[in-house]
């Protein structure tokens, strides 16, 4: 049986693995379970490593090393398959890796549909740029990803917003990124060079008061290490002292 931490590892090592999909994170099964448009592809637990393979294919995983059935109330559940820690090591090929959410894929194929919704219709380049921020974003402790009025999005929990990844916001023809910061940081970095930030537009409702832009359409002129920098500050600004804590530990 899984230890508490090393089911925190392993957790981080999927949510690394998986970064260039648009996944997200939520308590179900007893453990964390990463979802790809409302469906589970993995669930980290103390029972280990439980992956959706599909019923087509769940032969033959299983005859892949370290792999055993998956039992819900003693009997075999059809399509999943549990990987062993042997299979998980650091030094291991993946190989599981390739299978989570086939099915899924297969289907939203099938349909006409696009599996990564939050990049549908942006250019390569912008895709990069989401990418590495979800490398970044996902990195921290229980932070998801969803779409969110037609953007993608980065909540704490799913509920505290982190940070909104913006491509054409509202016609202004800019790739940016807008996360919240301590007070008067935004207007002091946007006076100091407008060219990579600014003050967002502050909303009806009042939110954005205190949010920082990020230019991310400046050709190789982003520092990607202050952005992993900025939505540090961000993530100790809002998240609770809990998980505060665990990034410190990290």
């Amino acid at each position: 049986m899984e230890t508490l931490n090393s089911t925190d590892t392993l957790a981080d090592r999927v949510r690394r693995l998986l970064v260039d999909r648009p996944i997200t994170a939520k308590r179900m099964f007893g453990g964390l379970s990463f979802m790809l448009s409302g469906n589970m592809l993995c669930c980290v637990s103390e029972k280990g490593l439980m992956v959706r393979v599909g019923a087509a294919a769940e032969a033959e995983a299983l005859a892949m090393p370290h792999a055993a059935p998956c039992l819900g109330a003693g009997r075999p559940m059809a399509g999943f398959i549990l990987v062993a820690a042997a299979g998980r090591c650091h030094g291991c090929r993946p190989w599981w890796l390739a299978r989570p959410g086939a099915p899924l894929r297969r289907r939203a194929a099938a349909q006409g549909g696009e599996a990564d919704e939050a990049t549908h219709g942006m250019t390569p380049v912008r895709k990069r740029e989401l990418i590495r921020v979800r490398k970044i974003a996902l990195a921290l402790p229980e932070v998801n990803e969803r779409m969110s009025h037609g953007a993608p999005r980065f909540f704490i929990r799913d509920k505290l917003p982190l940070c909104y990844f913006h491509d054409n916001h509202r016609g202004d023809g800019r790739t940016s990124l807008w996360c919240p910061a301590a007070p008067d940081v935004q207007d002091a970095m946007a006076r100091v060079d407008p060219k990579r930030f600014f003050r967002p537009s502050t909303s009806s409702a009042g939110h954005f008061r205190e949010w920082l832009g990020v230019f991310l359409d400046i050709n190789n002129e982003v520092d990607w290490d202050e952005v992993a920098f900025i939505l540090d500050r961000a993530y100790r600004t809002i998240a609770p002292k809990a998980l505060i804590a665990e990034l410190d530990r990290r």
